[in-house]
């Protein structure tokens, strides 16, 4: 019996061990930069949160974290990053999430490991990483594309189609955008009580579902909100809420999660 006990003390021990490891590894830090990842046969297309884009090439500052935001927009495919050991399906109709941090300046070699079709082989990029101050200078001349690797002749939707004329961030286009779709009928982004849960306070909050548990606003679930809204459906609110499957085109989903971010300090007005 002694050995039997001392045995699975030491498997908890492991597990507890791997188990924290893995949330390490899935969750990005407080402060991490998101940047949105578009798949297409055969190309990567990024999108960031000043509301530039890059095609093939990924730029990011040294020394911090990096999170990714990853959809397809045709099959699945696959990110991968050999030298730093990262690697995350891009999933059509999903997000899905990866992070990781380069210490130093440098250039980084993108695959696709999901065989997506013909041109599979071709499917390639590269994670060019900046020092914080050649970063601030690229993104203030943030180029239409980079023809780095790959071919660019059919370009997948992205931010800057949707963008007006004049200079604007993700944020502010998804106000926009909810404004457009009609989210404001039933959402509100000062705390006020409405038809459905307000965004004020949203991101990363813990949420309670129906009917019981819980789970952390994050940007996973604020789009399968958005794509599923039947799936977890928040305790206290009736299941009312339509889905925006096909209405809604991957940069508009991302612009709309940037915005319900922006309000995340927010809280509701107290009354007198």
């Amino acid at each position: 019996m002694l050995v039997i006990c001392g045995l699975f003390s030491l498997f908890m021990i492991w597990w507890w061990i791997g188990f924290r490891q893995f949330v390490e590894l899935r969750v990005a830090p407080a402060g991490a930069l998101t940047i949105y990842v578009s798949a297409k046969q055969w190309m990567w297309q990024f999108a960031y949160p000043n509301g530039g884009r890059s095609l093939t090439a990924l730029y990011v500052p040294a020394g911090r974290p990096i999170q990714l935001v990853l959809t397809s927009r045709d099959v699945i495919h696959s990110y991968f990053v050999p030298d730093f050991r990262i690697k995350q399906d891009a999933v059509p109709g999903r997000y899905t999430t990866v992070w990781f941090e380069a210490p130093n300046p440098g250039r980084h070699q993108i695959l696709c490991t999901q065989f997506c079709g013909a041109g599979h082989s071709t499917m390639r990029g590269e994670v060019v990483v900046l020092s914080p101050a050649d970063y601030g200078r690229w993104l203030q001349g943030t180029p239409q594309h980079s023809p780095l690797a790959g071919p660019t002749d059919i370009e997948p939707t992205t931010v800057d189609q949707l963008l007006p004329t004049e200079s604007i961030n993700l944020v502010t286009l998804g106000e926009r955008i909810a404004a457009q779709v009609g989210c404001f009928r039933c959402h509100s982004s000062d705390g006020t009580a409405h038809i459905g849960p307000t965004w004020a306070g949203l991101y990363r909050a813990k949420i309670p579902l129906q009917p019981h548990g819980d789970i952390v606003a994050d940007e996973a679930y604020l789009t399968e909100s958005m794509m599923e809204p039947g799936v977890k459906v928040r305790r206290g609110y009736p299941d009312l809420m339509p889905s925006f499957q096909g209405r809604l085109r991957p940069p508009e989903v991302a612009a709309l999660v940037e915005y319900i971010k922006s309000v995340r300090e927010v809280r509701p007005e107290e009354t007198p």
